[in-house]
């Protein structure tokens, strides 16, 4: 209850904050300040969306059965979270985005080594109580370097992006959104 439920009172906290007087005093417009200002303004809501990814992606799958629709489910929740978060693209800078785009990417890279690891065990088990001649169903170093591939690439991502970022300052300027011209 709780891993759910801190993210869902989170939100409604953020979305009262928001709405009800966000750029005013009090506790909760100065909560929703501080959780906020890494996103872009519309974009607010991004802490406790990411939390609910997390409890979904690893979460979700500890109430299934370790089998081939354990794998496949958490590959479903993983693209769905894919797209969520490539739609928001929540953060101020398309550098930022950028690098989330690829982290979140991996994610499903990592789930299709997950599926490519349950097929490369199924190819071993007929083997074993089989005679009859079959083609491979998966290349087993395939199998193995997807996940590498993934967390190589995920690594690779964010230092380019924290390199880039250190030497030349954020990637693009603010959305227009985030910083109106002032009234006058």
């Amino acid at each position: 209850v709780f891993v759910v439920g801190q993210p869902v009172c989170l939100l409604v906290l953020l979305f009262l904050g928001k709405y009800a007087g966000g750029n005013g005093a009090g506790a909760i417009a100065a909560a929703c300040r501080v959780l906020s200002e890494d996103f872009r303004k519309g974009a607010f809501f991004m802490h406790p969306l990411q939390s609910l990814q997390k409890v979904s992606i690893a979460g979700v799958l500890v109430f299934t059965d370790a089998n081939f629709t354990q794998t496949l489910t958490g590959k479903l929740i993983a693209i769905f979270w894919f797209g969520v978060l490539t739609l928001i693209a929540p953060y101020h800078t398309t550098g930022e985005n950028l690098c989330a785009f690829v982290l979140n990417l991996s994610v499903c890279v990592i789930m299709v080594g997950g599926v490519a690891t349950k097929v490369l065990a199924l190819q071993v088990a007929l083997a074993q109580i089989t005679d009859a001649a079959f083609e491979t169903l998966i290349d087993p170093d395939f199998a193995d370097a997807l996940p590498w591939t993934a967390m190589a690439v995920s690594l690779v991502s964010f230092v380019v992006a924290l390199a880039r970022e250190v030497a030349y300052g954020p990637c693009c300027e603010k959305d227009e959104e985030d910083d109106p011209p002032p009234a006058g």
